[in-house]
């Protein structure tokens, strides 16, 4: 639906909208990175039983350059403890 985590509902595009607005440059490109790299990471590297945390995790930490901003966030904040 209109108001879900993820809006399918329009025919050519995928909405993302679990992120707060944000004039800081560095959550900006974080954010634009996540979305980038959890959907080449569900098209070309996860398996249906490798759909977890840890996986996706494991793919951002071996595309660390590609993924700079968003790497950087995920080892120096709270949310590493869940990975």
């Amino acid at each position: 639906g209109k108001y879900q985590a993820l809006n399918v509902s329009k025919t050519a595009t995928i909405e993302f909208q679990i992120f707060r607005g944000t004039l800081n440059q560095n959550s900006f490109l974080r954010n634009l990175e996540f979305t980038v790299a959890l959907a080449r990471w569900c098209r070309d590297e996860a398996a249906i039983g490798g759909l977890t945390v840890q996986e996706f995790a494991r793919y951002v930490t071996r595309n660390r350059q590609t993924y700079s901003y968003l790497f950087e966030w995920m080892t120096e904040s709270r949310y590493k403890r869940r990975w």
